[in-house]
C-alpha cells in the first residue's frame, strides 16, 4: 500500500535573505572603510534605514512563503481527508467486504480511523443528500404506482365490459352468440387484449392481439390499437378489408416511434343471419373449433396466403376465409401465453396439453372449460409466475335462449 504523502517541510527563502544580508554588509564595509573626516554624518541613519528596509523585505518574503506553505498543507490535508472518506464510504458498501478484509487486513483502518472535521462535514453532507434523494425517489415511486394502478384498472375495466347481445333481439330457433373470456397479465398491465365489436343487430366481430413484449410499453401499443379499432368500426363487417386498413394506420403511427413494434392479430366476424363467419389473420395462432355434437376438437384453417403481423409492412394484403355457423359450435381464441408457460423444470405447457384439456371437458359449459384450462396451467407451472400474458376468448354458437330470458 502506498503511504499518503506528508505535507512538505518548511522551505526557507534563502535567496532574498542572502541578498538583503549582502546589501547591508556591503554598505557597512563601505561606510566604515572611509576616513572619519569624510564619512557622511547621515551614514548611521542610512544604515538604520537599510536595516529596517531589509528586515521588512525579509519579513514580507517569509510571511508570503509561509502563507503559501500553509495553504498547500491545508489543501493537501483536505485532499487526503476527502480521499480517505471516499474510500471509507465505498468500502462500507462493498459487496465483498468480508473477503477483502480477510485478504487485506489493513483495510480495517478505514473503519477505525477517527473522522477529521472535513470528514465529519462530508458525512453530514452525504447523509443530507442521501435522505433528500430517498425522499424524492419515494415520491416518484408512489406517483408511478398510482399511475400504474390507474392503467391496470382502466385495462381491466375495458376487458370486463358487458358482452354485446347478438342478435339484439332473440328469436326462437335463430342462432345466437355467447361470449366468455379469461385474461391474466404477466405484469400489472399487459400487451394481450381483445375487443368485441357489435356490428349491426345480428353480427359481432372479435379482435384478439398479442403485442410484442409485455408490461407498460406493450399496454400503450394496445391503447393505440383500441383507438384505431374504434375509428374503423364502420368497416368492421369486412374482415380482410378491416385488417388491411388497421395495419396501414398502425404502421403510420409506428413510423414515428424510435423502436420496433408489432402485434400478431386475428379478426373474426360472425353473422347470425347468414350463418357465416369470415376472418382474417395477421401472424396469429389458429383458433380452436369445438364441435360438441361430434365431440371433436379441431383447429380453424388459416387464410392463404399467410400474412405477417400488424405493424411490419404497411402494404401488406390480407386474405379472408369463411366457416359456416351452426348450433353447438365453440370458437376458442388465445395468445401464446397459454401454451408457452413453463414449469420449474423449463418444460412448456404446449398445445398438446391445451387440446387434452379441451377434449376432456368438451361437454361442459364454455365457462367451465376456461376454468379447467386455468386450473391445468396453474397445476403445471407449480407456482412459477407467468412469463407472458394469458388471454382466452370463447364464442359459443347456440339456438338456446339467453339465461337472463332476454
Amino acid at each position: 500500500m502506498n503511504r499518503l504523502r506528508q505535507p512538505s517541510r518548511l522551505a526557507i527563502p534563502w535567496l532574498p535573505i542572502l541578498a538583503v544580508a549582502m546589501m547591508c554588509a556591503a554598505y557597512f564595509v563601505l561606510l566604515f572603510s572611509m576616513d572619519e573626516a569624510v564619512r557622511p554624518p547621515w551614514g548611521g541613519w542610512l544604515g538604520v534605514a537599510l536595516g529596517v528596509l531589509g528586515g521588512g523585505l525579509l519579513a514580507w518574503f517569509v510571511q508570503r512563503h509561509l502563507r503559501k506553505l500553509r495553504e498547500g498543507a491545508l489543501a493537501e490535508n483536505a485532499t487526503r481527508d476527502a480521499g480517505q472518506w471516499v474510500a471509507r464510504v465505498a468500502f462500507a458498501k462493498h459487496p465483498e467486504r468480508a473477503r477483502l478484509l480477510q485478504a487485506h487486513p489493513w483495510l480495517a483502518s478505514l473503519d477505525s480511523t477517527s473522522a477529521t472535521p472535513i470528514q465529519k462535514e462530508l458525512d453530514r453532507w452525504y447523509a443530507e443528500m442521501k435522505s433528500g434523494l430517498m425522499d424524492q425517489a419515494q415520491v416518484m415511486s408512489q406517483e408511478m404506482e398510482r399511475d400504474l394502478q390507474l392503467a391496470t384498472e382502466f385495462q381491466q375495466a375495458f376487458l370486463n365490459r358487458a358482452y354485446p347481445e347478438v342478435p339484439s333481439v332473440y328469436i326462437d330457433g335463430r342462432l345466437r352468440l355467447e361470449f366468455n373470456h379469461v385474461y391474466r397479465p404477466a405484469m400489472a398491465v399487459g400487451g394481450d387484449f381483445f375487443d368485441l365489436i357489435a356490428i349491426g343487430t345480428d353480427c359481432a366481430g372479435l379482435f384478439i392481439t398479442d403485442v410484442m413484449g409485455h408490461g407498460v410499453r406493450s399496454a400503450l401499443i394496445t391503447a393505440i390499437l383500441r383507438a384505431l379499432i374504434a375509428e374503423l368500426t364502420p368497416q368492421a363487417r369486412n374482415a380482410p378489408y378491416f385488417m388491411e386498413h388497421l395495419n396501414k394506420e398502425f404502421c403510420d403511427i409506428l413510423q414515428t416511434m424510435p423502436s420496433t413494434n408489432f402485434a400478431s392479430a386475428f379478426y373474426f366476424v360472425a353473422d347470425t343471419t347468414s350463418r357465416i363467419a369470415t376472418y382474417a389473420n395477421a401472424g396469429h395462432l389458429p383458433p380452436y373449433l369445438l364441435n360438441r355434437s361430434r365431440a371433436k376438437v379441431g383447429k380453424m384453417s388459416l387464410p392463404q396466403p399467410k400474412s405477417v403481423a400488424l405493424g411490419l409492412l404497411d402494404t401488406e394484403k390480407f386474405s379472408g376465409e369463411t366457416v359456416r355457423l351452426h348450433d353447438g359450435q365453440t370458437f376458442l381464441f388465445y395468445t401464446d401465453g397459454l401454451y408457452e408457460c413453463t414449469n420449474p423444470d423449463g418444460e412448456e405447457f404446449g398445445l398438446h396439453r391445451v387440446e387434452k384439456v379441451l377434449q376432456q371437458n368438451i361437454y361442459k359449459s364454455t365457462g367451465d372449460i376456461l376454468k379447467a384450462m386455468v386450473v391445468a396451467v396453474n397445476e403445471f407451472v407449480r407456482g412459477e409466475p407467468l412469463a407472458d400474458d394469458l388471454c382466452m376468448v370463447a364464442i359459443d354458437v347456440t339456438t338456446s335462449p339467453p339465461k337472463n330470458g332476454g
